[in-house]
């Protein structure tokens, strides 16, 4: 009977436990790497599936987060621009509104008593508002006036050797300095009417062309306080 070498059947358990051990490693290793994919690095344009090259030192040096180009960058539409308010005090408080002056307040043309209902041929009739003046050179052919409650009116028919340009002229200063506004209406042919008003003021103007000069008509209402 062959006796067996302890040192040999000590080498074999050693071997076969070594294997056992390095059995062990290899597979909680791959399970570790299961667990852990290797980050993928994607190839830069141009370059190949591998590269053999080596690294220059730009690659190779540490640097800090990468910056993206220009062209990665996402441009964020603003916000959009709400009421903007101010948290500055003013000095002084808060500011008062403008106040525009109040507009002087327009005086009737005619003034005294409520006169009677007449009419004249020839010349003014008697109670014909005296700031209703005449064109200069002027020949009433007829007037009149009559009254009803605070309303007066006044009309006068009347010819001059002036030309009709200067009879619009008179006027128009004439109610201007009264703060009467003109407005051009609509008139028969050969003729010019202005529409005069303001305040307790309403007047028409109608001026025609002759062959002495023009002719012209003032019809006016004006409020009085009676």
């Amino acid at each position: 009977m062959t006796s067996q070498n302890p040192h040999s059947t000590f080498g074999r358990r050693a071997i076969t436990v070594g294997l056992i051990c390095a059995a062990v490693i290899v597979a909680a290793a791959m399970g570790i790497g299961s667990l852990n994919p290797p980050e993928r690095v994607t190839p830069k344009a141009g370059a190949g599936a591998s590269r053999s090259a080596a690294p220059t030192p730009a690659e190779t040096s540490i640097t800090g987060p990468a910056i993206p180009n220009s062209g990665d960058f996402v441009r964020a539409d603003p916000a959009p621009a709400g009421p903007r308010t101010s948290t500055e005090v003013q000095q002084g408080g808060a500011a008062s509104p403008i106040r525009l002056p109040p507009s002087a307040r327009i005086a009737s043309l005619f003034s005294g008593a409520l006169p009677k209902s007449a009419s004249h041929s020839g010349g003014l009739v008697a109670g014909f508002p005296a700031s209703v003046s005449l064109a200069q050179n002027s020949t009433v052919i007829t007037s009149s006036i009559s009254s009803n409650g605070t309303k007066v009116q006044a009309t006068v028919y009347a010819t001059t050797s002036a030309p009709s340009s200067t009879v619009l002229d008179f006027y128009a200063s004439l109610f201007a300095k009264g703060s009467l506004a003109g407005l051009k209406i609509p008139a028969a042919a050969g003729s010019t009417a202005i529409a005069y008003s303001g305040g307790p003021n309403s007047l028409t103007l109608t001026v025609s062309t002759i062959p002495s000069g023009s002719a012209y008509s003032l019809f006016g209402v004006f409020e009085t306080a009676g």
